[in-house]
């Protein structure tokens, strides 16, 4: 049996991440989901942080 890694993503970061790779800005993210813009900012650096990417728009490509 394949060890799998456990999601380093929390439930409300998976959300956000979707959102991003669908091309949503934070403010359209914060309208959607009814946060605050700093909320969603902290979301999103923390996936890109816990993914280990770069930049926001590595969070659109496809995810292995």
């Amino acid at each position: 049996m394949p060890h799998l890694e456990p999601d380093p993503l929390c439930p409300r970061e998976r959300e956000i991440l979707r959102w991003v790779a669908l091309g949503k800005t934070n403010l359209e993210i914060v309208e959607r989901l009814n946060l605050r813009a700093k909320t969603v900012e902290n979301y999103v650096n923390a996936v890109v942080d816990k993914l280990e990417l770069k930049t926001r728009t590595q969070c659109t490509a496809p995810l292995d």
